[in-house]
Formats: structure tokens, sequence, C-alpha cells
């Protein structure tokens, strides 16, 4: 099956895109492009534990246990190195230490880093 197909509407040739799971998957990609990363996957696996959750949780944050399990899930598909665990806490309070807003933090994003810290300082 062609990805694409000519046709001629008046009097100009035009593309058509016929729709495969394979295309609908690349335009939606570069629907997404704005948030394109050649970051190392463990910064972006951070970012979106972080993240995890924050349009159902009115931007607030989701507990250090759920992005544990976040962590260990993903590893059931891909291993992470040792060197890359390492960085694990620190990115994680990088990115909850970036969500704290100035003023007041009625989602608790300071408190969510402060948990990081202390939990990264404990072990």
């Amino acid at each position: 099956m062609p990805l694409v197909e000519s046709r001629s509407t008046a009097g100009r040739d035009e593309l058509d895109v016929i729709h495969t799971p394979a295309t609908r998957l690349v335009h939606e990609a570069a629907e997404n492009f704005s948030t394109l990363s050649l970051a190392f996957s463990i910064v972006e696996l951070a970012r979106s534990a972080v993240m995890l959750g924050t349009v159902f949780r009115n931007w607030g944050p989701v507990s250090g246990s759920v992005q544990q399990q976040f962590l260990d899930g993903y590893q059931t598909v891909q291993a992470l190195t040792d060197e890359e665990l390492h960085w694990w806490p620190v990115l994680v309070l990088w990115y909850s230490l970036a969500l704290v807003p100035r003023g007041d933090d009625p989602n608790g994003w300071g408190r969510a880093a402060a948990e990081v810290l202390d939990g990264h300082t404990a072990s």
C-alpha cells in the first residue's frame, strides 16, 4: 500500500498522505517537535517522573514512591546502567526544584523537592 497518492486538482498535482499507524505516529511526532530532546534517556526519564500526573493533579507533584514505581517499570523494559542510576536522584531533584514557584507554592513543589533531598541524603 503506498504511503502517498498523487491526484490532480484544478490542473495541479497534489499529494495526499494515506494515514497508516506509522504515518500517524510520524505526524504526531512532528506536531510535538517542540518537546524533542537529544538528552540522555535518564534525563528524560527523570523529567517525566517529576511531571508524571501533573495534568491530573492540578499541576502538583506525585510522591517519591510513584516516581520510583515509574523508574522500576521502565527498567523492566530497558535496564539502566549504574552510572545512569546514580544520576536519578540528582535529576529528579533538579526538575523538582525547577517547578518550585516564587512566592506561594499551593501545589507543594517545594515540599516535594525537600522530600527528594531528604531521601537522597538519608541513603
